[in-house]
């Protein structure tokens, strides 16, 4: 017969607990709030944290422009949130020419490196991708791909071109003169698309600094058997005019004027002459020609017909060969005046963004400032600035972060290799010191049959709410885990994730659709719990406020409303959370057990994370202790299962597991749209137990510790059923005892002593 005790104990009396700080873990939320609509600073801030305070928050973002860290906004709102000692995360738009530049301003720098070697037929129906030896296909770095009219690629010497190949034109194999490098485009593209897409709004210009920025264009290239004084290339910047002006232009793209940056030099026509003088890459040798084209007047044709608000459609550097000897393009540099910054000595841009951070330092309460926010969800153009911006600002003794996310995942590579993944990019491009991943998978976007969630059954379709789970947001928290706990590189790097805690609706909601949906109920606690099975560092929700009478564009003449767990009014007023609503209850809830089980699951080794009985999904424990875990068959219902599960190690090889138990909701009635009051449309699931078996080490027994409920789990035969309600979670650290377990005896008063009473 099997026995099971539960005894409470305290923390303190086991030896293999791990102490942390609850300082350590940030549990935060993007607040929404700029500054400079914060009219009422101190009062809309003093409402707001206190309501983060109750749930158990202890930093929040918020947004600037350039006035605010200047006319005291700044200073009460630091001093507001640190009467309930919450921290900030600031993302500053501040900027001003040659006088202070703000930390997210600055990340909107651009650069990229196009290696010229990487081809398609610009002339094919369907794109196909090209593979050749070499070709770092596995990797997600080399994603864009060059129309070469004539030429073709050289043979692999890493030693002689930079990523082992160049494009080569040759007269002596018969080459012809034509165009030798234009057209980027991505070299990857989604299932269903019969051609890529274009380099364009990977570069994100930003709008305040246009009169001061640049678009540099860097040629590395070198030649052989050129007559002399032949003109070997010319060099142009073509960009592709706005979707509504190109769609019968036989021209649609227009040509920006390009400056030789050593024009005594050269000029964009290249011609055999003696240029000793110019740069040359320090490794291949090759002659580096350099342009650039000035963004600051926006007023002209050029921008007002090619510039989409702060990108261009396409951007396509564009080289023609002469047909003159033998020439070798090994590869085009892009960058703005934003990354260039970084790369000279004394850049008053530099200069300015210094004198923000000092602007900033003096602010009593400044301390409480933890990071700096970057360019939100940065793209490829960006990241390489975010790692020159983060080692500037750490030698100011500051930290930065910001949220990337899965943008692209559906673009799949030939020869079955796994697709591109834009989060391990910019982990392998920014470096960071935070990785943070935002994935979101509640989003219906369309009233039909055919895109709303799957609540309550179609356990093999793909809009299933558990399969929506795993492909949108588990898949990826698994992947990047992976990468950041299991690499040598990275064991330093600390590791966020953003849940979803908000829901967009189109209006008229009352007959809409949803486009983010809004999670309800334990839902809320669920989304908000699972990181932990994934070794976060911490956790940054989006959103937690938001005006719900707010229109918000969508698409060309439509509107979405926003809904968040605490809504405000006009210029933040009123912060509040609403009678019939559980949302920010179940944030508290799950923020009380991550303020407990965070620090210590950050101090364990991570190992892996699945789920314990979801369709086709069961794996087996990899500590040799748990022998067996399974959700227990009860009540009859929609379905059964679906309890994630993040394996843990201490330093004494001694397992812990987070439980949180996926299946949190079931949708009432008939599948239709939710309702915008979302949470009248469904009910909590039923808790679910899981069975935990245990092996015992020799002699040796164990039992399960939760650290938030204080309690120690044993059992004489070392099965324990622990049950979860609709998204909770649990952390157990298995712990030994002694076997067999004999519960300590019952104290006694005196009255029971004297007498011999038990």
């Amino acid at each position: 017969m099997k026995r099971n005790f539960i005894v409470a104990v305290l923390l303190l009396l086991l030896s293999f607990s791990l102490a942390a700080t609850e300082d350590e873990y940030i549990i935060g939320a993007y607040s929404q709030y700029m500054l400079e609509g914060a009219h009422e600073t101190e009062e809309v801030f003093s409402g707001l944290g206190k309501l983060l305070s109750e749930a158990g928050y202890n930093t929040v973002l918020y947004s600037m422009s350039h006035g605010s860290a200047l006319d005291g906004r700044l200073e009460a709102a630091l001093r507001a949130l640190k009467k309930y000692e919450l921290k900030s995360i600031i993302d500053d738009w501040g900027y001003r020419t040659n006088s202070s530049i703000g930390v997210t301003a600055m990340a909107y720098g651009n650069y990229l490196k196009l290696e010229a070697e990487y081809h398609y037929d610009a002339n094919a129906k369907t794109y196909v991708e090209e593979k050749f030896a070499h070709d770092n296909a596995d990797r997600h770095g080399h994603y864009l791909v060059f129309r070469h009219d004539v030429g073709k690629r050289s043979q692999y010497k890493p030693e002689l071109y930079s990523n082992g190949y160049a494009w080569i034109c040759d007269a002596a194999a018969g080459d012809k003169a034509g165009v030798a490098f234009s057209d980027p485009i991505f070299r990857w593209k989604a299932e269903n698309a019969s051609w890529p897409k274009n380099l364009g709004s990977e570069f994100k210009f930003y709008p305040r600094a246009d009169r001061e920025n640049r678009l540099y264009v860097r040629i590395a290239m070198m030649w052989e058997d050129m007559p002399k004084d032949a003109k070997i290339a010319e060099v142009k910047l073509r960009v592709l005019k706005k979707a509504s002006e190109d769609e019968k232009d036989p021209n649609p793209y227009l040509e920006l004027p390009l400056t030789p940056v050593q024009p005594e030099l050269y000029d964009t026509v290249i011609m055999n002459k003696d240029y000793s003088s110019i740069l040359k890459d320090p490794e291949t040798g090759a002659y580096i020609f350099e342009y650039y084209t000035s963004l600051f007047n926006l007023s002209s044709d050029i921008y007002t017909i090619a510039y989409d608000g702060n990108f261009f459609n396409h951007i396509s550097p564009t080289l023609h060969w002469y047909g003159a000897g033998r020439l070798a393009i090994d590869y085009i540099e892009l960058e703005d005046e934003l990354y260039r910054a970084f790369t000279v000595e004394d850049h008053p841009m530099v200069k300015a963004l210094d004198k923000r951070l000092r602007d900033i330092a003096k602010l009593p309460h400044s301390e409480s400032i933890t990071h700096l926010y970057g360019k939100d969800e940065p793209l490829q153009g960006q990241f390489a600035v975010f790692n020159k911006l983060e080692k500037h600002l750490q030698s100011r003794s500051r930290r930065l972060i910001t949220a990337t996310n899965i943008l692209h995942a559906n673009l799949q590579k030939a020869g079955g290799l796994p697709g591109y993944s834009h989060y391990e990019l910019f982990l392998e491009q920014a470096d960071p010191n935070i990785v943070m991943l935002d994935a979101f998978a509640l989003q219906e976007w369309g009233a039909g049959p055919g895109t709303l969630i799957r609540w309550n059954e179609d356990l093999d379709h793909r809009l299933f709410i558990q399969n929506k789970l795993d492909n949108m947001v588990l898949n990826h928290y698994l992947t990047l885990t992976r990468l950041v706990k299991h690499s040598p590189k990275h064991k330093d790097t600390e590791l966020f994730f953003v849940p979803q805690i908000f829901g967009e609706k189109v209006v008229p909601r009352d007959s809409r659709e949803w486009l983010y949906f809004m999670p309800p109920l334990s839902m809320m606690k669920c989304l908000q719990l699972l990181p932990l099975c994934y070794a976060a560092d911490g956790i940054l929700d989006f959103a937690i406020t938001s005006n719900r009478e707010q229109n918000f564009p969508h698409r060309t003449d439509e509107a979405f409303n926003r809904i968040t767990p605490i809504a405000h009014e006009e210029n933040y007023h009123n912060p509040r959370t609403m009678e019939d609503e559980s949302f920010l209850q179940n944030l508290a809830e799950a923020n009380a057990k991550i303020k407990v089980y965070g620090p210590i699951t950050r101090k364990l080794n991570w190992q892996n994370a699945y789920c314990i009985d979801g369709l086709g999904k069961n794996q087996k424990p990899g500590s040799k202790i748990i022998k067996n875990m399974k959700v227990q068959s009860k009540e009859k219902t929609h379905y059964q299962g679906y309890v994630q599960c993040g394996e843990y190690l201490n330093d004494k090889d001694l397992p812990s597991i987070m439980l949180v138990n996926r299946r949190a909701i079931f949708k009432k009635g008939e599948p239709s749209l939710a309702d915008w009051k979302v949470e009248r449309d469904f009910e909590n699931a039923p808790e679910q137990t899981v069975i935990i078996t245990l092996n015992p080490d020799g002699d040796q027994a164990f039992g399960l510790y939760d650290p938030y409920l204080k309690n120690l789990y044993v059992s004489n035969n070392m099965v324990f059923e622990v049950n979860l309600a609709a998204g909770d979670g649990a952390l157990l650290q298995v712990v030994p005892v002694p076997y067999p377990y004999t519960p300590p005896a019952p104290k006694r008063n005196w009255f029971q002593r004297l007498f011999g009473i038990k």
